[in-house]
């Protein structure tokens, strides 16, 4: 059946065996690697020659060229190494974010020394990174970032424009002193940009409880009721009492 995996068909050096259920809207099947390795792989990567193997082909081209070019004790050589099981080895437990995501590696990249030549060695504390996570590896969208470029350059961390000025949320957050995800919550919450931009968080909200004003975290220890619990009823315009009362 076309655009369809079929149960007992070979793709590559896989041959599936059977349904490998879903993990969240994905569908999988388990499969097994002409090495004898069994694995469970996303069958739109099977459909599209994007998984092969259980990752013992990449293994074995690794190990052949390790033997000939001299780099297997370079930062670079560890890094091609490291791409090449995130996006190829279904065994990796990082697959699922890039070869099961599909993720792929530039073909010219299966050869190290090609790799090598076109990103060389990186600088200290730098390691690979993608330019644009929506594509794969290859030499148009790699560079050696630092940490902290990784960190803005993470698919999780999509840019916000206010007030002209365009920046990473994780950006955002570090500058109005909140936490990236409390940020990207408030706009998944339909929460207009400049209001997302500009609301207090909740530590800044404040109750008074035994003679102190506390802000809600710090109500929270004190009256032993769940913090979500205050955050919520306070929300919901309760003051005083009614935030901590038993119900």
């Amino acid at each position: 059946m076309r655009n369809a995996v079929n149960i007992g068909a070979t793709y590559g050096r896989l041959t599936v065996l059977g349904d490998g259920g879903y993990r969240g809207a994905t569908k999988y099947y388990a499969c097994r690697c002409v090495c004898g390795a069994d694995v469970s792989v996303r069958g739109w990567n099977l459909l599209h020659g994007k998984t092969q193997s259980c990752g013992c082909y990449h293994r074995e081209v690794a190990s052949r060229q390790q033997q000939t070019h001299g780099l297997h004790a370079t930062a670079a050589y560890k890094s091609w190494r490291s791409m090449l099981a995130r996006c190829a080895d279904p065994r990796h437990p990082h697959y699922a974010e890039y070869g099961g995501a599909g993720i792929t590696v530039d073909p010219a990249w299966t050869d190290v020394e090609a790799f090598v030549a076109d990103m060389g060695q990186p600088p200290t504390g730098h390691t690979l990174d993608r330019i644009d996570n929506t594509k794969g590896y290859s030499r148009d969208n790699c560079r050696w970032a630092s940490r902290q470029q990784q960190a803005n350059n993470r698919r999780n961390n999509y840019t916000i424009t206010h007030n002209g000025q365009t920046k990473t949320a994780a950006e955002w957050a570090r500058e109005l002193g909140m936490s990236p995800n409390a940020l990207k919550d408030r706009i998944a919450r339909g929460i207009p940009i400049d209001e997302a931009l500009s609301r207090p968080k909740q530590e800044n909200k404040t109750a008074v409880f035994d003679g102190r004003t506390l802000n809600l975290r710090q109500l929270s220890k004190a009256v032993g009721v769940p913090y979500t619990t205050i955050v919520s009823r306070y929300n919901a315009g309760k003051r005083g009492e009614e935030l901590w009362a038993s119900k």
